[in-house]
């Protein structure tokens, strides 16, 4: 038997080749060869019988990770290969014009670099520019740089230029980004805050893509959803805001200790089970698995209320509203009455001074006749704050979230299993997360005034402005 095989290593190819032998004159013939056998067919030609053997693969098929590389020798063969006919020979590779246009470009980009590495290196190694472009025609060959850019970059690099990478070139002068259609596309969004991107690029006759680019690479605008807030303020309720937040920026510049005498608090009601917020709620999935589902829920009846007062060093005085009570005039004040006791207990540098402050909103109980004759005649201070404005409350904007939010997705069956986890919570909140809290309480004053008196909960604004 006479194998023949043209190797050829340099392209990519799979070769079939004819087997003869003489063996016999069966219809198939089978021949053993290393633990595999090929099966064959009995041929007669004109020189007489032969053995003819079809299709044995050469290589391994150039695809996957064998395409664009040299032939890969086949390392396992089957036990039993039929060799009786022409195996499909491996398609052309078709692309499009478009991407053999990109991989012969990418290859040259290549090549060019690497050719401007080396005119670098001798440069570096004080290589003459005609002995450098002998070196790189005898390692490129035809892909060599011409004599010209050779030169060229032989010169820059010996004046000191570092850098292989073309300069960057200014290219079509671009005509739907100019500041005419800038202009036009802010005056269409700033007379319909909610038009779209593709309503602005229908009437102006410019791509969808240059449209959007304009709105966010140009004019720095996102589209954003309104937020609810407790009331739409009106003018005098914002410069009310502004006089407030002014009127204790000055009291701290005039006393710095100002807001570590200051003892806050208010009232909450904390529920038997509270729905987790979409973030809580999220997790990670894997690209095959659905996306997690959840059903509608409400929050408990089952409920207990909560009264918090702290200052920048942690939780003064809490309790909870005795079941079967309001909350009234006179139960506020017997929580005043128990305020000053645990500031005696546990403040007693303040309660000697007698020079602490006290801060709550304008609830009803809070503003009573009865409240505020008590603490005007213990000589309590007061420290004033704007109606409507939970986003300037220390309780509103740090502790309450602070504490419910660990507390949701949880199921309490009583109240007394809602107290010990709320007094849980309110354990673990730490001194440092106090101390941030007054000290962001004042940095949302000087947004108040930057904003105007408007809400600050939801907008990005620096104190600099």
């Amino acid at each position: 038997m006479i194998l023949i095989v043209d190797d050829v290593s340099d392209m990519i190819l799979i070769i079939f080749l004819p087997i003869v032998s003489s063996f016999q004159s069966d219809p198939l013939v089978a021949v053993q060869a290393d633990g595999w056998s090929v099966i064959g067919r009995h041929k007669q030609v004109s020189s007489g019988n032969v053995e003819e053997f079809l299709g044995i693969p050469y290589a391994l098929p150039p695809i996957g990770r064998y395409r664009f590389h040299k032939p890969h020798p086949i390392l396992l063969y089957p036990k039993h290969i039929e060799a009786l006919k022409y195996k499909p020979c491996c398609k052309p590779l078709r692309l499009a014009v478009q991407e053999v246009f990109w991989i012969v470009f990418d290859f040259y980009l290549l090549k060019k670099m690497d050719q401007r590495t080396c005119i670098k290196f001798c440069v570096k190694n004080e290589i003459k520019c005609a002995d450098a472009f002998r070196m790189l025609t005898v390692a490129n060959g035809e892909a060599t740089l011409d004599r010209s850019n050779v030169y060229r970059w032989y010169k820059m690099f010996s004046e000191g230029r570092e850098d292989v990478n073309d300069e960057e070139r200014a290219g079509r002068p671009s005509t739907s980004t100019t500041d005419e259609k800038i202009n036009e596309v802010e005056k269409m969004i700033l007379a319909n805050r909610r038009i779209t991107v593709r309503e602005v690029a229908e009437d102006l006759n410019i791509s969808i893509g240059s449209c959007h680019s304009i709105f966010i690479n140009y004019l720095g605008m996102r589209r954003v959803a309104a937020k609810f807030v407790p009331k739409l303020l009106n003018c005098d309720q914002k410069q009310h805001r502004m006089n407030i937040a002014n009127g204790m920026l000055d009291s701290v510049r005039d006393d710095p200790n100002l807001l570590q005498r200051v003892i806050t608090g208010d009232e909450a009601w904390v529920y038997g089970y509270g729905v987790e917020t979409k973030a809580q709620s999220s997790q990670w999935k894997l690209p095959h698995e659905p996306r997690p589902k959840k059903a509608r829920q409400v929050r408990s009846n089952v409920k207990v209320l909560l009264t918090v007062f702290f200052d920048c060093r942690g939780v003064v005085h809490h309790e909870f509203l005795p079941q079967g009570r309001t909350v009234n005039k006179k139960y506020y004040l017997q929580v005043m009455r128990n305020l000053r006791e645990a500031i005696r207990q546990k403040r007693p540098d303040l309660w000697k001074n007698k020079n602490w402050l006290l801060h709550h909103d304008n609830a009803p109980v809070h503003t009573s006749l009865l409240v505020r004759e008590f603490l005007a005649k213990n000589n309590t201070l007061m420290m004033p704050q704007p109606p409507y404005s939970p986003d300037l409350a220390p309780c509103d904007f740090f502790l309450f979230p602070k504490l419910k939010r660990p507390m949701k997705g949880r199921r309490y069956a009583t109240l007394d299993e809602i107290k010990t986890a709320s007094k849980e919570e309110l354990k673990k909140i730490f001194k440092n997360d106090f101390l941030k809290c007054f000290e962001d309480w004042k940095n949302r004053w000087h947004k108040c005034i930057i904003s105007h008196g408007d809400y600050i909960e939801w907008d990005k604004i620096g104190i600099h402005e």
